[in-house]
């Protein structure tokens, strides 16, 4: 918190010191025009230090006005832009901005600084963006050009080896330990001249060494470089850094901890790494290396006990607790497989629900940050085609002489050209006729592939809305699974626990594609919402019934079987809604009431039925793409197959029962496509 309020007093004085130097310009006059450079630098200085600390786009009004006030100069408002958008996590339209800088910039008018700054920010935006040969190649050309111009100063330098150690490394280039040798010469020789053993860059230098080291397996080497880094993190005393020095106190220990691991050293390693757990958990990064490795260890409850921490220490607004695809990737999938394996069931339930509740969301803010980021960069482009046209009207205008003989040229082409224009029609026209053809059958391509593409993320977020992760319970056994026979289906499971109540449900939407899958969706939030309300099974159907009832003018409707399974007593009561029947026990189970699909008439009654007690047998529900699984002469598995199937199943586990049953339809259709959706659950309580 003192970091932020730090930054935003910095970006208070920075705004307040562009607002009045602003007013100053605007009043100069005469003394403007005479020192008009130093006034640009001056302000140009004052929105970096902005750009680069409020890690905001709302600077970007700002600029443009600037700009077009004469305040700034095209090359370093683009520079802004650049910082802006690269400090907003716009990698990709940070580095269109540093890309057009660089093949623009002269280092003589412009000023070599200037020149290689410009240079280094692409370097490291490619190196960020995963292009190490196109960082090389920027950094190298930069460096020649300075040291031929004998402007290039080690601090400079040392920027540029930097990242093109990094970039050697990540290639498996042998060069990388020359060149990360020479980068910490001449880091070392910098922080001595400010009158410095070790300053932060030093030290962080030592330790990505160490680390590269650790990675590629070279143990001794990486003994070495451990022992310096520790060795200047002692040396290294500067208060104003406290929060530095916590987070590389816990990398460095990491770094032991998996050195002695390399060294076949492992009950020292854990014992060692026991001892430095304060150390290492004392920030969030320290607490992510210190999980992964209990997790590694199999310590599970130990791990999970430091990922859900996280929530205690995070602020609120930190870029951890940001809801987004790269958060749930790195930060909520580890807490959930630490937790999963330390058997925790409520916890796991309640990250579960957190994903399933915010990765649609997610996912849709992914693609509309890619999108923006996308527009901007053709935004970019049109502004520069329409500079290009204003440049290229301004140059026809100093060339009317040469139009005067372009004029008598064409006049002598308009003479030749009568003698072959039926030729060049008939050939005109074929060629126009091909040319619309293909084009034709270019937007037809594209279309499909958009198709495509979309009905492949649908699925995904289809596949995302049915639980992947099933209830930990004493005795319990319970798996499921759901394949749509297209991109997008209309089958449906889902459960939903409630103390020691197990709610659970199959359906089948009537029709198939897009259609099926949004009434799908619905059916599956209208059965978690109901059976979170603790309603008995009929009741849920009658109340679901309605609901899809209403304004339903296609005729669609859902079949489902829906239990309630009371684990205390083993009572199962259920409704059957125009469902195949569920075996158990190898038997179909006889009902006495079938009832009515959902989604058909409004207000009709729904019968539930019960099973006093169904401890010790096996229970599967399935939809007709299993019994009417066709092969290519269009024969059916049928009810028989299906029955002598799961004759002998009693000594296999629900997940065991499933995947002989799918690879039993996919024989039968010995190559055929799937006709239907097919979604199998099996459930057995001892």
């Amino acid at each position: 918190m003192k970091n932020n309020s730090r930054i935003l007093k910095c970006a208070t004085v920075a705004l307040v010191a562009i607002v009045a130097l602003t007013l100053v310009f605007s009043s100069c006059g005469k003394n403007k025009r005479a020192n008009g450079n130093q006034q640009e630098l001056a302000l140009f200085d004052s929105l970096r230090i902005v750009a680069w600390d409020s890690r905001s786009m709302d600077i970007l009004p700002v600029i443009d006005s600037l700009q077009e006030a004469g305040e700034l100069s095209d090359l370093r408002a683009d520079f802004l832009r650049g910082i802006t958008y690269d400090r907003s996590r716009h990698i990709k339209v940070g580095e269109s901005y540093y890309k057009k800088l660089y093949e623009t910039v002269d280092p003589i008018k412009d000023g070599w600084p200037f020149y290689l700054e410009v240079a280094n920010r692409l370097s490291q935006l490619r190196m960020t963006t995963g292009d190490n040969k196109g960082s090389i190649a920027v950094a190298t050309e930069a460096l020649d050009r300075a040291e031929k111009a004998g402007t290039l100063t080690d601090d400079n330098k040392s920027g540029f080896l930097w990242s093109i150690a990094a970039c050697q490394d990540q290639l498996g280039m042998k060069e990388a330990e020359q060149t990360s040798l020479q980068v910490y010469e001449l880091l070392e020789k910098l922080a001595n001249e400010r009158g410095m053993k070790v300053d932060r860059n030093l030290l962080v230098y030592s330790y990505n060494i160490a680390q590269r080291h650790l990675n590629n397996k070279n143990f001794d080497k990486a003994e070495e470089w451990v022992k310096r880094t520790e060795s200047m993190l002692k040396e290294f005393t500067q208060p104003e850094d406290s929060a530095f020095v916590k987070e590389y106190a816990g990398a460095i220990a990491m770094a032991r901890v998996y050195l002695l691991e390399g060294q076949d050293k492992g009950d020292l390693a854990y014992s060692f790494f026991r001892k430095s757990l304060p150390t290492i958990a004392n920030t969030p990064e320290g607490i992510h290396l210190a999980a992964s490795y209990l997790t590694e260890k199999g310590q599970y409850a130990e791990a999970a006990n430091l990922y859900n921490h996280l929530d205690e220490i995070l602020p609120a607004d930190s870029k951890e607790s940001e809801i987004n695809l790269e958060n749930i990737a790195w930060n909520i999938i580890p807490r959930l497989t630490a937790n999963i394996k330390a058997g925790r069931t409520d916890t796991v339930i309640s990250i579960a629900r957190y994903i399933a509740d915010n990765y649609v969301q997610s996912f849709i803010k992914d693609r509309e940050s890619k999108a923006t980021e996308l527009a901007t960069i053709y935004d970019t482009q049109g502004k520069e085609r329409q500079i290009a046209e204003q440049q290229a009207s301004m140059s026809k205008q100093r060339s009317v002489a040469m139009l005067i003989v372009l004029l008598l040229l064409t006049t002598f082409f308009i003479i030749y050209t009568w003698y072959r224009r039926r030729a060049e029609n008939r050939l005109g026209e074929a060629h126009t006729k091909l040319q619309k053809a293909y084009n034709q059958l270019e937007e037809t391509t594209a279309a499909k592939e958009r198709i495509e593409s979309e009905l492949r993320i649908a699925r995904d977020i289809q596949m995302s809305m049915v639980p992947g992760i099933f209830p930990e319970y004493k005795g319990l056994d319970m798996y499921a699974t759901m394949t749509p026979a297209k991109e997008v289906g209309g089958d449906l499971y889902g459960y939903v626990m409630q103390g020691d109540m197990l709610y659970f449900c199959v359906g089948d939407v009537s029709g198939k594609g897009v259609p099926a899958s949004l009434f799908m969706a619905q059916s599956a939030r209208l059965f978690r919402t109901l059976a979170a309300e603790n309603m008995m099974p009929a009741d849920i159907a009658f109340r679901m019934n309605n609901a899809l009832a209403e304004n339903n003018d296609r005729g669609m409707f859902v079949t489902m079987f829906i239990g309630l399974l009371h684990l205390d007593t083993g009572h199962l009561d259920y409704c059957n809604c125009g469902h195949n029947a569920p075996v158990i026990d190898g038997q179909f189970l006889k009902m006495e009431y079938v009832n009515q699909p959902l989604g058909l008439w409004e207000d009709d009654p729904f019968e539930g039925e019960s099973i006093d007690d169904i401890r010790g047998r096996q229970m599967l529900i399935y939809t007709d793409g299993l019994n009417e699984a066709e092969n290519k002469e269009n024969e059916l598995l049928g009810n028989k197959r299906l029955l002598e199937l799961m004759a002998d199943t009693h000594s296999l586990d629900s997940h065991q029962v499933i995947d002989m049953l799918v690879e039993s339809v996919e024989q039968h259709r010995s190559g055929a496509d799937p006709n239907d959706d097919l979604t199998l659950m099996c459930l057995k309580y001892q």
